[in-house]
């Protein structure tokens, strides 16, 4: 989903030797392959052979396997999230008493319980064997009778909800109760992250998901995933608790553009794969599909519909049961006929087909920001099956609250589904959001059938926020974003996991959180940019910088190459900041050291200077968004410094041009974008440039000394919005008095050469203060080629 009038609208508002395995070999499977491992004495198994659905329903064992050889399988690596019993953080659900073995979750509790040595292996009680294809699938070892170290039992309360459980572990034996399959994957689930440590502590848990749907909607415009990473993400699901995919990725124009176009079969054969790797995995597969650009709502409708429903027909044929009709980002406000359309595909499709559930949807307006008289129409003829989705005060909001919710789901008269934009990068794709889930209400449930978050284009860097969903919609209360992270960063990045939530840390800026970064050197870099930090405080700001190059050269080599691919920009460019921080701390250093001679000073600011041009070299045309509040502005503002610290020592070197405004970025819209040679970047005012204090609100360069000024380009405005109409640019030799160089009408690319004038400084400013645009600037250059 896309911000369809991004203007208007933002202006609204250690496990055992055996498991050691990387996150790569965890979660990059084939679904044929399932148990496949290098181990000595390992199965090597078809998990159409092994794993399907009918040998679950006809209890099938795997046990004569088992008596064969040790079992041994590469689902283990989901094991080492390193949790042990109701870790903070890990999806744990809600909970019954406290567990032995874990005082931290309880100040007052008695001392834990000895735990039962865990080995891997469980013999299946009688009850059980049904199950064996789920606990080998979670990476749990089964036991000849009589070898285990636990023994596993199964109950079945077909009164309890689909995916709760009771597990009691006491002594050696293991009880789970719950309604059927899913709940025991569920617990299955749980057992296989507190056995991690090697042991299995004494507990009595009682858990059930706090929202039914939980999960991801693949609803991104752009490259959309790859058929591989799908189905590493629906292994990676069905182990955090999630249970509902949507397929709606806007690239695939038979979704959308070309909804009409049945799939060929080699593509329904992969959507089959996919579709199967889900039901493995205890994720339900929803098909959404987008007619709404074309659909025909008057005389061609029946001619229509039957064609939508021919090709919803070929996805239940290969067991789809979930649908979604998407009528989002279209230009018609249709009420009724939207209306017909849904209501006629529930009662004539989904009510029609066993099995089915009920339809999810989504109206042209999906947020507070964009509800007009259509929604006030549409709601009372909707079916009241229908499960409406909801993005919230906006299309990407910084909360979604309770209170949020009570407009829309009165006028709907039912609980929303929510689509969350986060961690999304679509429209904004030079960032990467690692954050954890956070601001969203602990009782969001209330008003909340379920929730779906749609995230990055990019795959592999998306799982951790997603974990931390996972982790939010299970148990609403226990919740703790920092834990939850924490867990999911030992999940994925094993080897690497100190190095991975230091990278996070820089990365978590974003529109949840008002886009500032968990980052604890926030403070020191505020106090050097004031000049309040002496050489020993610059000294462990150096030190703490080194340390950010070293954990990212360690991510780069021990992470999933796939996370790292996907991540590439943002650690260069992450890197190259921390180098150039530490280049000009040194330099500072330097040129404050009253001990060395000026020619002592300047033979070593060479080099350091040398650093910080190589350094720019490399980041050049990087568009790459890194910590916006901490270090884009310490590499700003540090070249400024660097440019001092030049004039200062009398170096015959080049100057770096500094950007300079009195007006406040939108979001992450810095103004280093307008020097960084990439015309795809741009400065964004928050506000028209007469909102200024002084009402001469202006974007500029500092040239860094007094310069002959031959040539000025600035290129404003993006696809025709928020540029300059009137002009005023000017130049100064001391940043105080003004000289006007040319105004009026110059155009969105103002081009001007001038003759005989020398500043160090040079500005735009707008002309007329009527204007109440706000200003986009993609490049701002002095004497360039």
């Amino acid at each position: 989903m896309k911000l369809s009038n991004l203007n208007a609208f933002i202006r609204k508002m250690n496990v055992r030797s055996v498991f050691k395995m990387n996150s790569r070999s965890a979660f990059k499977m084939n679904s044929r392959d399932i148990i496949k491992t290098n181990a000595p004495n390992v199965i090597k198994a078809n998990a159409r052979d092994t794993f399907t659905d009918d040998t679950v329903s006809r209890g099938h064992s795997l046990r004569k396997i088992a008596f064969t050889v040790t079992v041994l399988l590469i689902s283990a690596a989901f094991v080492l999230s390193g949790c042990t019993a109701n870790t903070p953080g890990s999806p744990s659900g809600n909970t019954s008493g406290n567990p032995s073995g874990n005082p931290a979750a309880d100040p007052t509790a008695e001392p834990p319980v000895p735990a039962v040595t865990y080995d891997g292996f469980i013999e299946l009680a009688d009850s059980a064997e049904p199950y064996s294809a789920s606990f080998a699938l979670l990476g749990i070892g089964l036991a000849r009778k009589g070898e285990g170290t636990v023994k596993a039992e199964v109950a079945i309360d077909q009164t309890m909800p689909e995916e709760a459980f009771r597990l009691d572990i006491e002594g050696k034996n293991m009880k789970i109760t719950a309604s059927g399959e899913t709940g025991v994957f569920r617990a299955l689930s749980k057992v296989s992250r507190i056995a991690a440590d090697g042991s299995l502590p004494e507990m009595h848990l009682n858990e059930e998901p706090d929202v039914a749907y939980r999960g991801v909607i693949e609803g991104f415009y752009g490259v959309a995933w790859t058929h591989e990473f799908r189905l590493d993400l629906m292994k990676f699901m069905g182990r955090t608790n999630m249970n509902t995919y949507v397929y709606a990725p806007k690239d695939d124009a038979k979704h959308r553009a070309q909804w009409r176009d049945l799939y060929t079969d080699a593509e329904i054969a992969r959507l089959k794969e996919l579709v199967t790797a889900a039901s493995l995995n205890k994720v339900k597969f929803v098909y959404a599909i987008s007619p709404g650009l074309d659909i025909d709502l008057a005389a061609g409708y029946e001619n229509d519909l039957k064609v939508l429903f021919d090709k919803c027909e070929s996805m239940y044929g290969i067991g789809v049961r979930n649908f979604a009709l998407l009528l989002d980002d279209i230009p018609t406000l249709n009420a009724e006929g939207h209306a017909k359309l849904l209501n006629d595909f529930q009662t004539r499709f989904i009510e029609k087909h066993d099995g089915a559930e009920d339809l999810i949807a989504i109206t042209p307006e999906y947020c507070s920001a964009f509800l007009t008289g259509y929604t006030d129409t549409i709601a009372p003829l909707l079916n009241e099956k229908i499960m409406m989705m909801w993005t919230g005060n906006g299309v990407v909001p910084q909360s979604i609250r309770t209170n949020h919710l009570t407009n829309i789901t009165r006028k709907l008269n039912r609980k929303v589904f929510i689509w969350w934009n986060y961690p999304v990068n679509d429209v904004m794709s030079d960032n990467l959001f690692l954050g954890p889930c956070e601001n969203l209400s602990s009782d969001l449930n209330k008003n909340v059938v379920g929730l779906v978050a749609n995230p990055m284009n990019q795959g592999y860097a998306s799982m951790a926020p997603l974990y931390t969903t996972a982790d939010f919609l299970w148990d609403m209360e226990g919740y703790d974003p920092d834990a939850s992270m924490a867990a999911a960063a030992k999940l994925l990045y094993p080897e690497c996991t100190d190095e991975y939530l230091v990278f996070e840390e820089i990365m978590r800026a974003s529109a949840i959180n008002n886009y500032k970064s968990a980052f604890s050197l926030k403070d020191d870099v505020s106090a050097y940019l004031a000049g309040t930090a002496d050489a020993e405080k610059m000294n462990g700001l150096i030190a703490k910088m080194e340390g950010i190059v070293a954990s990212l050269d360690t991510l780069k080599a021990k992470a999933d190459p796939s996370f790292v691919k996907d991540a590439e920009r943002w650690i260069e460019k992450t890197v190259c900041y921390a180098r150039t921080a530490v280049a000009l701390l040194k330099l500072d250093i330097l040129y404050g050291d009253a001990g060395r001679s000026l020619e002592d000073k300047q033979a070593g600011a060479l080099p350091l200077l040398d650093d910080v041009n190589t350094v720019r070299a490399t980041i050049r045309g990087n568009s790459a968004i890194v910590s916006p509040d901490v270090l884009t502005p310490l590499f700003e503002n540090g070249q400024k410094r660097i440019n001092d610290i030049i004039d200062g020592l009398g170096l015959d070197v080049t100057f770096v041009p500094i950007p300079i405004s009195n007006m406040n970025a939108y979001e992450n819209h810095t103004l280093d974008n307008i020097t960084d040679k990439n015309d795809s970047t741009f400065f964004w005012t928050a506000g028209a440039l007469s909102q200024a204090p002084d009402g001469k609100g202006y974007i500029g360069l500092d040239l860094g000394r007094v310069t002959e000024i031959r040539k000025i380009e600035i290129k404003t405005g993006l696809s025709g919005r928020d540029a300059l109409v009137t002009s005023l640019v000017e130049y100064s030799q001391d940043g105080t008095s003004w000289t006007k160089i040319a105004s009026g009408k110059l155009g969105s690319t103002i081009v001007l050469e001038p003759e005989g004038i020398s500043g160090r400084y040079v500005r735009v400013r707008g002309g007329n203060s009527s204007e109440m645009n706000w200003v986009i600037v993609r490049s701002f250059e002095v004497n360039g080629d």
